[in-house]
């Protein structure tokens, strides 16, 4: 089923977005065709969880079981102990949500339950944050204050670019690895230029 028959069959009209976020979806979703980039906009940050849920968990339930999917996906303690033991274990929140379009005390809610979470699993301090879905709307600089209110030191964003000095630590810039030599972009630039 395509992206657009989705949006149809779901009625999750695209004449509900204004031009302004149909052109945003495409500048979060780079890599996705234009029907794609509006369906995952509308999914992480147009709907709230239980609309979500509603949308996606019949779905899901259709074509995997939830139980299987776990133990495929998703890391043991013992993994994330030893992820935690090199120093190489972070924050990406407790429900994924696009936490500048939440209220405050919610946001800090998110960042404090996986924090406490993890560092009573691993008896380590976690001090790092990468936010869900990265983008300026959710990465204000209310967000990063909350950030630092809740013990983290370094909050990495999805927007691209190098970092300076002055940047602020709970705000950093990162690099797609599809944009580096090997990722998708690079792959298809080289391909336009060398065919």
């Amino acid at each position: 089923m395509s992206s657009q028959d989705f949006l149809i069959r779901l009625s999750l009209e695209q004449s509900g977005l204004t031009e302004k976020e149909k052109e945003r979806a495409k500048e979060v979703y780079i890599y996705d065709d234009k029907d794609s980039a509006i369906l995952k906009f509308i999914l992480n940050y147009k709907l709230n969880y239980h609309q979500q849920e509603k949308i996606i968990a019949p779905i899901f339930n259709l074509f995997f079981d939830e139980n299987e999917k776990k133990e495929e996906l998703y890391m043991t303690e013992a993994h994330l102990k030893e992820l935690a033991s090199k120093g190489y274990l972070g924050s990406h929140t407790h429900s994924h949500y696009p936490l500048g379009l939440l209220e405050p005390d919610v946001v800090l809610t998110e960042l404090q339950v996986s924090k406490s979470y993890f560092e009573k699993l691993t008896n380590k301090s976690i001090n790092f944050l990468a936010y869900p879905y990265g983008t300026e709307e959710v990465c204000t600089a209310e967000v990063a204050e909350l950030a630092k209110k809740a013990g983290y030191e370094i909050g990495l964003t999805t927007k691209r670019g190098m970092n300076t000095i002055h940047e602020n630590p709970l705000l950093l810039k990162r690099f797609d690895c599809n944009d580096l030599p090997g990722g998708k972009s690079y792959r298809d630039l080289k391909n336009e230029i060398f065919n």
